[in-house]
């Protein structure tokens, strides 16, 4: 950070139930803290009460219809990926120092991103209303150089352990 001028920042972000404040622009100290208050930090933006339309109050026409699937979607993001992820963070000791912070938050996204996994290999019962419930399909779809559709491949819900698939990557197994 050649050229900065030294000055203290207020640069801040929050995860689960840590503030991390970097203190120092040139990164050569970290003050790590802990919650300053519940409403500072929310392990979501969503309310217990806050849900989705169910699928009977879908709106009628097609682009309205899309938008509620994903909200519902969306919804169940928020639910199984983000909120897994934040929850995992808030049972690690405070980190003490960047490598630590690091590791914390490579094991949330790779909590997150499990979970997605397993969202879309149906591994979750999941609802939109009481009455009904939803399954999202992953597609792989080949195309040449000039754009056109060469295959397409459903790749979930079909079973193919797709978390297998992340964590080999993740863990350089995989080319």
């Amino acid at each position: 950070m050649v050229g900065i001028p030294r000055i203290w920042c207020a640069m801040r972000f929050s995860f689960a139930r840590y503030e991390v404040k970097l203190a120092d622009p040139f990164g050569s100290h970290w003050e790590l803290g802990r919650q300053i208050h519940e409403s500072t930090i929310r392990v979501s933006t969503m309310g217990k009460s806050d849900k989705p339309r169910p699928y009977e109050e879908w709106r009628k026409q097609a682009v309205d219809r899309a938008e509620d699937a994903a909200y519902t979607f969306g919804f169940h993001l928020m639910q199984y990926c983000r909120a897994e992820a934040l929850k995992s963070a808030e049972s690690e000791k405070l980190p003490a120092n960047s490598n630590e912070l690091s590791a914390l938050l490579t094991k949330a996204v790779d909590s997150a991103l499990n979970n997605l996994t397993d969202l879309l290999e149906g591994f979750f019962k999941l609802y939109t209303g009481t009455n009904h419930e939803v399954e999202y399909v992953l597609t792989v779809c080949v195309k040449d150089k000039q754009g056109h559709e060469v295959e397409r491949v459903d790749i979930s819900p079909c079973m193919l352990d797709l978390p297998i698939g992340y964590w080999k990557w993740a863990d350089g197994e995989f080319r």
